[in-house]
């Protein structure tokens, strides 16, 4: 079986990064890639993404947050239903 990486959002390029890892981290990369039937490298990658895809929610919540006060009616609610069309 492959697995494949998906996202939300498309993949415009791809950077190649050299990492290290210790043997510990490698060990428990390994069986948690074991466990979504992937490679290593895949795995990590998907986890990768999967962190960023997280991050970037709770920095829209975040600005959204922020921004609440600030809007009122139709120019406030505007706001939300893009914010939500964007997850």
């Amino acid at each position: 079986m492959r697995a494949t990486i998906t996202t939300k959002h498309p993949i415009a390029k791809r950077y190649r990064k050299l990492i290290d890892l210790d043997e510990d981290t490698k060990y428990t990369l390994s069986h948690v890639a074991l466990e979504r039937g992937m490679n290593l490298k895949n795995c990590i990658e998907t986890l990768l993404i999967e962190i960023s895809e997280t991050l970037e929610d709770h920095r829209l919540g975040e600005f959204s947050k922020e921004r609440e006060g600030i809007l009122k009616g139709k120019e406030k609610s505007d706001f939300f239903n893009r914010l939500k069309s964007l997850r």
